[in-house]
């Protein structure tokens, strides 16, 4: 099945369906669905009371002012519409590293935002990030759905590299506004400002940012003289590993985290950084959770 294919269970599944994404900002949507519109119709969010009319659904109907009023009154609820989520995954060979690979938790992170949006009514779509044009799925909606948007995920290409910056690309598919969420490496050389950018801004997207690192980024315990070899291009470096060079390593991985995290403040985007050993569930009903991406 594509759930063990992605190396998820049915009991972590049930879990996701208590959980939603958060919208920090109200949107107008394609249909009913859990989230507050400008609108009033059906949902479980309290409005107003207006008279009952001829037709009107008796579910409705508050018995209590009834009893003491001896008048049919209707609750009116505010109007709760869908969103379309779309998931970014970055599909370049860098993923492939670590143990376990970045990859993997990439993939378990996608799978589960896509059963926690279809859950909720939600609209899901998904593009893989790498060499250009982006691998895209329109969106699909109904839990139903989920196992072809789970299969889409699985069998995402490799591709060389990780051109963030052709986020921007993602503007050709007229995507009304929504959730976007990105999970890469962030090891590029492309400018990953461009692409989040022009998510938040010509796409019109509420953008959340993942970075999944393996251990051995995290912590190297490398040591001895080696040749690296990158693996997007294939260049071999050859270098002896002391403590010194372990730790200006580590005060570079630190600045870049910095940046990363000082910059997407500043956009308002959301940034979690996690180790590819984290399991999926911590990932997402810790980590989510505690960073304002799901509640």
């Amino acid at each position: 099945m594509i759930v063990e294919r992605l190396g998820l269970d049915a009991g972590f599944m049930r879990r996701l369906e208590r959980l939603a994404l958060i919208a920090r900002q109200r949107k107008q949507g394609y249909g009913a669905g859990p989230r507050r519109s400008p609108a009033t119709g059906s949902s479980v969010e309290f409005s107003d009371f207006r008279t009952y009319a001829a037709g009107d659904d008796f579910r409705r109907v508050d018995w209590n002012a009834f009893a003491r009023l001896d008048r049919l009154f209707m609750r009116v609820f505010e109007a709760e519409d869908n969103t379309t989520v779309t998931i970014f995954v970055d599909c370049s060979r860098s993923m492939e590293g670590g143990d376990p690979p970045k990859s993997r938790l990439a993939r378990q992170l996608a799978a589960s935002l896509v059963y926690i949006a279809l859950a909720n009514y939600d609209r899901v779509a998904v593009a893989g990030i790498g060499d250009r044009p982006l691998p895209y799925l329109a969106p699909r909606s109904g839990i139903q759905r989920a196992a072809e948007v789970w299969r889409f995920i699985a069998d995402l290409p490799e591709t060389a590299h990780a051109a963030l910056d052709g986020l921007r690309l993602f503007e050709a598919y007229r995507p009304a506004p929504g959730l976007a969420i990105v999970i890469s490496d962030m090891l590029t050389e492309s400018d990953w400002r461009v692409g989040l950018r022009a998510l938040q801004g010509v796409c019109r997207q509420e953008v959340t940012l993942v970075q999944i690192l393996a251990p051995d980024e995290l912590h190297p315990t490398l040591d001895g003289d080696l040749t690296l070899v990158d693996a997007e291009t294939g260049a071999r470096t050859e270098l002896s590993i002391t403590p010194a060079v372990l730790a200006r390593y580590q005060a570079a991985l630190a600045a870049y985290t910095g940046e990363l995290s000082s910059w997407t403040r500043r956009q308002g985007i959301p940034f979690l950084q996690a180790s590819s050993s984290v399991s999926i569930e911590d990932l997402v009903l810790r980590l989510l959770v505690s960073h304002g991406v799901a509640k």
